[in-house]
């Protein structure tokens, strides 16, 4: 990442600092500002102390709302699994008692799968078939437990119905006790282990509240209140990945615009989302290669801040596409024809004068090039399909501080001399090339190549400078007709 741009040390060290005040973490940004990497990025740095097992609720969408539960519990299942497949094997008796649970709430499935077995005894044919069998002791061991359990007890039947049930709230099957003891497991090995919920805000609205309310309301149902640590599955973290605003703009849509979502999401977590965009460093850091070519940071950096917002699938592939686009910069910034513009002098008041002479050896014409900033900028607008005059307007209606310099007056100034005819070069007295417009007493005086090009405007020690006194209008208007130069 680090040929790339400057790495993410600072935003990741601020997450971190978050992460780790909070069990119950937000990260939200826009769909396309880099969430995924960023946390990708954030997993790597803390590999040492914990486990991420993510989950993509996106893969939910087709499923009932009641069901979405039994898919985190697998997902989450196959996630413990996947980080150290050998956890199974270490499980003592207690632990082995679950999988037995397991069975017996799969027993149906267990015992249809066992095939009859036909045997001859004595010359007569007989059918024996285990499946059966197994089913008959099977509902005979459930019956003794439940006698025993609830025997002396009436409402302790009651109170364990809800630990069986699908969905519901206090749910507590086979599987989620079997997921709390190999997070355990995991934590008796050093480990702490953190449940990630991706792109929360790409679902299906009735099941992004249904996430957060499983995850809401398993957090208190042990003990009957919340105090900011416990959740369902004994995870030491949950982190969720979403666009908060979106959610909160979905809330309301959904239960109207008057409803406390603030109250609602408090439920989950109380603390404030960690708010992230990875466009803002993108665009800096594409703005410094712009300004390479355009020599104004104000002009790159808003034309950079264009680029990385009109690029809709930067993210997908981070570091391909920063690569594309620092190339194309290089390229498109060279993208325009080298040529010569030339512009008439007046001297015709030198003529009466003693200097004569002199002043008719002097050029009777100047000329710049096209090799200026403003022609690399307008080639990288069109390189980028974005058009030049307007990233130039909202330069023009950007903030200025007191003494600050007109961006787009100094980017277009030597090219507009051909154009604006009140920017007519002129010979003085003193047979020296000045820059004489609108309101200008004096003028600027112009440095010149050997061979007549105009290569700077030189500013007057006081008061204003010329092209303070051209419209800006008129300056936008005339850009345009650099276009023809342009690859």
């Amino acid at each position: 990442m680090k040929d790339i741009f400057a790495p993410l040390d600072e935003e990741i060290n601020s997450f971190k600092r978050y992460f780790r005040e909070n069990d119950r973490c937000i990260l939200s940004a826009p769909f396309g500002e880099g969430k995924s990497y960023f946390l990708n990025e954030f997993i790597k740095s803390e590999v040492e102390e914990y486990d991420f097992i993510t989950i993509y609720p996106t893969n939910y969408q087709i499923c009932d709302n009641r069901d979405i539960l039994e898919y985190i519990k697998r997902d989450i299942l196959f996630g413990l699994i996947a980080l150290d497949d050998t956890l199974i094997d270490g499980l003592d008796a207690t632990k082995l008692g679950i999988i037995r649970k397991a069975i017996l709430e799969s027993k149906e499935d267990i015992s249809e799968c066992i095939p009859d077995i036909n045997a001859s005894v004595c010359g007569v044919e007989l059918t024996f078939s285990p499946g059966k069998v197994v089913n008959t002791l099977l509902k005979i061991w459930e019956s003794c437990e439940k006698l025993s359990d609830a025997h002396g007890n009436p409402y302790k039947e009651y109170l364990l119905s809800f630990s069986t049930e699908k969905g519901g709230i206090y749910e507590l099957d086979a599987v989620t006790n079997l997921i709390c003891s190999l997070v355990q497991a995991r934590k008796e090995n050093d480990r702490k282990v953190v449940l990630v919920v991706e792109d929360l805000d790409r679902i299906d609205p009735g099941h992004i509240f249904r996430i957060l309310n499983i995850l809401s309301a398993h957090m208190a149902y042990t003990n009957g209140y919340d105090d900011g640590t416990k959740n369902k599955f004994n995870f030491n973290k949950i982190l969720l990945l979403c666009d908060f605003k979106n959610v909160e703009k979905i809330y309301h849509h959904m239960y109207g615009e008057k409803t406390d979502f603030k109250g609602y999401i408090s439920k989950f977590s109380a603390v404030c989302p960690f708010e992230y965009s990875i466009r803002d460093k993108i665009a800096k850091h594409i703005g410094c290669l712009i300004d390479e070519y355009v020599k104004d940071s104000v002009v790159s950096n808003t034309l950079a801040m264009e680029i990385v917002t009109n690029a809709k699938s930067l993210i997908d592939e981070l570091p391909e596409n920063i690569r594309s686009m620092k190339d194309r910069v290089h390229f498109a910034a060279k993208q325009y024809r080298r040529d010569k513009i030339s512009v008439l002098v007046k001297k015709e008041h030198l003529i009466a004068m003693a200097n004569m002479e002199q002043a008719r050896s002097c050029f009777d014409e100047l000329y710049i090039t096209t090799a200026k900033p403003l022609l690399a900028f307008m080639a990288i607008c069109k390189t980028f399909s974005l058009n030049s005059r307007k990233i130039l307007e909202m330069v023009v209606n950007l903030p200025r501080q007191y003494n600050e310099i007109d961006h787009v007056r100094e980017l277009c100034g030597l090219p507009m001399i051909p154009l604006i005819p009140t920017l007519q070069p002129v010979l003085d007295y003193n047979l020296i090339f000045r820059l004489k417009g609108v309101g200008s007493s004096q003028g600027n005086e112009l440095r010149l190549s050997s061979d007549g090009e105009i290569l700077e405007v030189m500013k007057l020690p006081y008061g204003n400078n010329l092209f303070d006194y051209v419209k800006i209008e008129d300056v936008l208007d005339k850009v345009s007709e650099f276009e023809k130069y342009l690859y």
